[in-house]
């Protein structure tokens, strides 16, 4: 968060995806929605996210200083005593004590004035919506989500996590994780609805137990009940897993000389990497797709270690290896 000082008082301004709360992340990505639509400008986006992040809302509204006010109000309570009196003894009769407490009012009322000038206002929010910039890089996507930024969807369930610490933790299956790569991978592609309200399935599953076909059944109830808005904020963060991977640097090895995109090369990594690691007799087919996503990763690391220092041993030179690996020499030393 970005501390920033507006007229003595402190306002924290969001940085990047993982500042915002769940309800703060959704208004997020519909307002960026509603951005790429053109329904509204750049100006209104930012101006919108800081009204609902900060509050901030100067409405330019007039106002009088308390101690003015209460004044006012004394003057007038002590002027209603004194003239209600003389109305008893003078015989002042009822449009004459209006008619000098008409006289008072106007006399005591306090000047009126602004809160702040329109000018004064508008470049408030001019200057402090610029300063939010992260919805708007799409680097900004990567590796910014320290969790699951809506760990329950209401009306669907409890979502799959990825917590990245010193050492990330999760409950994705391999199998889980390479098929919401595929059908993150055919959305991006196509823009199919029934594809998103898939993929949100899977990470939201009715059960433990996942199958596609299962996920495609749960997706008809993520039809009735998830927004559009939700369903792209839960795109969002699983395409920041993928960016995870690739940036890590241990696990990005896995992926060293793919031309593929992030995401293409990440989901067909997994998928050889699963019967891959079958044939190599580490478990049968299921297993591996059953494995924990981090441990299936780990297993793949290890496969790849002694896959380079069993050449090495046997005088295959770094500079070869790297030929056929596509990896840097440099990254091949990691490994042994």
């Amino acid at each position: 968060m970005k501390q920033v000082t507006l007229n003595k008082n402190m306002i924290l301004l969001p940085e990047c995806w993982n500042d915002l709360n769940a309800d703060q992340y959704i208004y997020t990505v519909h307002s960026l929605l509603q951005l790429q639509e053109g329904k509204i400008s750049l100006e209104e986006f930012r101006r919108k996210l800081l009204i609902y992040y900060t509050s901030y809302k100067s409405s330019g509204k007039k106002y009088i200083k308390q101690g003015v006010k209460i004044r006012y109000i004394l003057h007038l309570v002590l002027a209603w005593l004194k003239y209600r009196i003389w109305q008893l003894f003078k015989n002042i009769n009822q449009n004459g004590f209006k008619s000098i407490m008409k006289s008072v009012r106007n006399r005591y009322k306090p000047e009126v004035q602004e809160e702040n000038t329109r000018e004064i206002i508008a470049l408030n929010l001019i200057k402090l919506s610029e300063m939010i910039t992260f919805p708007l890089v799409e680097k900004a996507i990567n590796m910014q989500f320290t969790s699951n930024p809506l760990p329950m969807l209401k009306k669907i369930g409890v979502g799959k996590k990825f917590d990245i610490g010193v050492v990330p933790i999760t409950n994705f299956t391999a199998g889980e994780f390479a098929d919401a790569m595929d059908i993150a991978i055919g959305w991006r592609q196509t823009k199919s609805v029934d594809l998103l309200d898939i993929l949100v399935a899977i990470i939201y599953p009715s059960d433990t137990s996942h199958t596609l076909e299962k996920a495609k059944f749960h997706a008809e109830k993520i039809k009735a009940f998830c927004s559009y808005a939700q369903k792209y904020a839960v795109y969002i963060w699983f395409s920041s897993i993928a960016h995870y991977f690739s940036l890590h640097p241990y696990y990005s090895l896995l992926y060293a000389g793919k031309k593929e995109g992030v995401e293409e090369h990440i989901h067909l990594g997994t998928n050889e990497g699963i019967i891959h690691l079958s044939e190599r007799g580490y478990g049968s087919h299921s297993e591996m797709r059953n494995k924990n996503l981090i441990e299936f990763m780990d297993i793949q690391l290890s496969d790849l270690k002694r896959n380079i220092c069993n050449a090495i041993a046997i005088g295959t030179k770094p500079s070869d290896i790297a030929d056929k690996t596509g990896l840097t020499v440099s990254q091949i030393n990691m490994l042994t």
